[in-house]
């Protein structure tokens, strides 16, 4: 009996993925365990492997097609059942694929002057570069931008999302992070931004579990442990790695793993495992300048924070007007699964323990 290869589900919520690229075609031996296909799902790129040892027998899904988890991909059987041939397929890192993706480029028009015959970077570049006379280029919506397209339309068009915001003195926090960077400077670690929101999140998802949820059809469910995402920006749009167990690590722990992940996923090299199983997701804004937006909710999780710019104001403290550092704060929830009022309790704790952030070194 021939074994099925069947395009993997990841956990991660992803509707589609597709086949990059085959590795083996209909005819070859393969190994089990031995990488048979490129793939792109949840955002990343991943080599699967052959599920047994024999011939691949069929090639149900071509290089460049869309599959959703559980498709048929290949069969692998005793004897090859067909040589149809498939589209050559240029050689080129995952980051590669990713930079001529968000440019629209098909990588079959780029010369490809590798030592391995493969496509590099500096050639995808200077292609971009090349087009210096004004046109419109009519990039495809495909992989990692249509992947994320259809989240974002199916978030909006499956829930009903609210956003509310507030403001916060963080004026103390950021004496705090200063205060850091110096006492860790000889543990090779810098306070990150990111990882002290993940942190405070963490800390106020503990104290309000109705946040700290997702949503399938008409359940909701309740997560006893706070695996908190953040989005990290790529060339090709957005990624979101997963610091698991927040509410058990330390800020120090935190920070070094959020500087982990966010510097693999700038390199393309996350895997799917490091994006999978979060229960609430922080994105922020504030490097460009924003000071609040309307975050979308990253399904099936019920409730994500925005975070914009950290900006001197004059703001009445103790009485008087002062300058003070404030930022401002957006949750985004669904209303199906969360109610105003808890909603207000979360926001109103990040709010407080932001505002009071001594415990976070406790």
């Amino acid at each position: 009996m021939p074994t099925e290869l069947t395009f993997p589900d990841w956990g991660v919520g992803d509707e589609e993925g597709r086949v990059i690229r085959w590795l083996k075609r209909e005819g070859d031996r393969v190994s089990q365990g031995e990488p048979i296909a490129e793939i792109e799902s949840a955002k990343v790129t991943a080599e699967v492997e052959s599920p047994a040892s024999g011939v691949v027998s069929r090639i149900a899904v071509a290089d460049g097609a869309s599959a959703k988890a559980g498709d048929l991909l290949a069969t692998i059987g005793e004897e090859a059942s067909s040589t149809a041939s498939h589209p050559h397929v240029p050689q080129a890192d995952p980051a590669v694929r990713r930079l001529a993706e968000a440019y629209g480029i098909d990588l079959n028009q780029v010369e490809a002057d590798g030592e391995r015959g493969e496509v590099l970077e500096a050639s995808v570049r200077a292609l971009i570069e090349a087009e210096t006379t004004p046109e419109i280029r009519r990039v495809p919506l495909i992989g990692m931008r249509k992947t994320i397209a259809d989240r974002l339309h199916g978030s909006l068009q499956s829930t009903a999302q609210v956003t509310i915001t507030t403001e916060v003195d963080a004026t103390e926090l950021e004496q705090l992070r200063r205060n850091l960077v110096s006492q860790w400077r000889n543990k090779g670690v810098r306070p990150m931004a990111v990882a002290t929101l993940i942190k405070v999140a963490a800390r106020a998802l503990s104290e309000n579990p109705r946040l700290n949820a997702t949503i399938n059809g008409e359940t909701v469910t309740l997560h006893k442990h706070v695996n908190v995402g953040f989005a990290v920006g790529v060339e090709a749009g957005l990624v979101v790695p997963v610091i698991k167990l927040a509410e058990q690590k330390p800020l120090i722990d935190i920070s070094r793993e959020a500087r982990e992940l966010a510097t693999r996923a700038q390199r393309d090299q996350l895997s799917p495992g490091e994006m999978a199983d979060g229960t609430f997701t922080i994105t922020s804004m504030g490097v460009y300048d924003v000071d609040t937006f309307t975050p979308i909710t990253n399904p099936p999780q019920v409730a994500i924070l925005g975070t914009g710019r950290l900006v001197e104001k004059p703001v009445v403290y103790n009485g008087e007007i002062t300058k003070r550092s404030m930022m401002a704060l957006s949750l985004t929830f669904d209303h199906r699964a969360v109610d105003g009022v808890p909603a207000g309790q979360f926001l109103k704790a990040i709010k407080q323990y932001l505002e009071q952030p001594g415990w976070l070194v406790e």
